[in-house]
Parts: C-alpha cells; structure tokens; sequence
C-alpha cells in the first residue's frame, strides 16, 4: 500500500507536495501529517481520493488562507487523473481549521464544482479537528484520524494503527 503524503508548505519545506491523488487500484493511503493551523480537502471519487493541504501562511509568513488554498487545489487539478480514470466524484471533506473565515470554503466549493462537477453527496463534510494526522485509505474506505497535541506527525501506518485502537475510523463513502 503506498502512502501518498499532503504536506503542508512551510519555511522549512517550503516545495512540499501538498497535494496528492491516491487510487484504489492500488489501495493507496493519502496521508496529512499534523493538521493544525491549516485546512485539508479531500475529492472522494469511485476510484480514488485526490487530496490537498493548505498553510494559512505563504512559506515567507504572509497570511493569505484562501490564495494558498486556491493553489493547492490548482495543484491538485494538475494531478488529477482523467474523468474516466477518477470515476464518479462523491464527496469534499474539508478537514482543520474549517472556521477561519479567510479559507472562504464557499467560494472553494465552487471552484470545486465547477472543474469536477457536484457530488452525489449534497453537502461538504467539515471537520474542525487539530492537531490531527489524518489518513483516506482507499483499501478499507476509512476516515481515520488522530489527535496529536503535543506531538509531532506520526506517520500513516501508526495513526491507522491507532486509530484502529479506539475504534475512531469512519467510512468516507
């Protein structure tokens, strides 16, 4: 299972790959390290989960949440794969800090619809949670998220493994 990693853009990693598709087919896991100050989206689609995580700051410390946010998705469409490829597109998650008004997740949404088309669900699913590492696994269709307060990013197989442990994992479609 290869593990797709969405890091956010710091000072320090500041070429990070923020943005990500994960396939089915090969029971891809698409994996946000420490999901804190920042928001995450993720695409469900019938063959995978294309996902990007966004900083509130530029890597030079300029707060600017929606521009930065507006080019991981453009990333994002960069490596996405076909339409046929992706199959039917099902559902957004927004995962973070969902109620800093500067992501304007609304003006996302639509930005979103317009280049993947809408979802068979109605509405986003937002999640205000951090710090979290959080984990789309294409093999089991789990959700699976942990708190990390006071620690460092721990990596996908140990934050399914515990997960798992607390029974905290969610189908995402």
């Amino acid at each position: 299972m290869p593990v797709i990693t969405c890091a956010e853009r710091t000072s320090t990693a500041p070429n990070a790959q923020d943005a990500g598709w994960a396939s089915n087919v090969a029971e891809d896991q698409l994996y946000y390290p420490f999901v804190s100050s920042c928001v995450t989206v993720t695409l469900v689609f019938e063959n995978g989960v294309l996902g990007g995580h966004a900083s509130q700051v530029t890597p030079t410390n300029i707060r600017q949440p929606k521009d930065n946010l507006l080019g991981v998705i453009n990333r994002m469409k960069s490596l996405a794969p076909d339409k046929q490829t992706r199959g039917a597109f099902h559902k957004i998650y927004f995962i973070g800090t969902i109620e800093e008004a500067g992501w304007d997740l609304k003006d996302i949404e639509k930005l979103i619809t317009t280049e993947f088309g809408q979802p068979s669900a109605s509405a986003p699913t937002r999640q205000g949670y951090t710090p979290v590492d959080v984990v789309f696994d294409t093999k089991t269709r789990m959700l699976l998220s942990m708190d990390r307060k006071g620690q460092d990013a721990k990596g996908a197989a140990q934050t399914i493994e515990d997960a798992n442990d607390l029974e905290l994992g969610v189908r995402y479609v």
